[in-house]
């Protein structure tokens, strides 16, 4: 998924890896579900409340819509940022997206079908 941010510097006895700001994970967001500017804010609106409400706000539409293209879209961006080695993006999976989705069973049932290892850990934590 080329469009995560992973910047990585080296240096004398360091790595620093830079992680995705609140800004970019709700850009990251609405490039691969444009619909969430149709349910009533704006990207900039979503980024000024903040990236955990943004990806909460997807989680309740993951829960809302529930049929197996959406949930396999979803997985798939759930195990991208899983695995992204983005610790930022990797808590948005879990926190904001998995967190709201183990509440509701029979979407979480569904969902765990589509997704990779790492996410699965995440799942099997909360």
């Amino acid at each position: 998924m080329g469009s995560l941010v992973n910047e990585r510097i080296e240096g004398s006895g360091f790595v620093w890896l830079r992680s995705s700001t609140g800004t970019e994970a709700v850009a990251l967001l609405i490039r691969r579900f444009p619909f969430m500017l149709e349910l009533g804010e704006s990207e900039q609106e979503l980024a000024e409340m903040g990236a955990f409400y943004a990806y909460g706000v997807f989680a309740r539409e993951v829960v809302t819509r529930a049929d197996e293209d959406f949930l396999r879209d979803a997985a798939k961006f759930v195990n991208e940022l899983a695995v992204s080695n983005d610790s930022y993006l990797e808590n948005l999976a879990c926190l904001g997206i998995l967190e709201a989705i183990v509440d509701t069973p029979e979407v979480d049932e569904k969902l765990m079908k589509y997704l990779g290892a790492k996410a699965l850990e995440m799942r099997k934590e909360l």
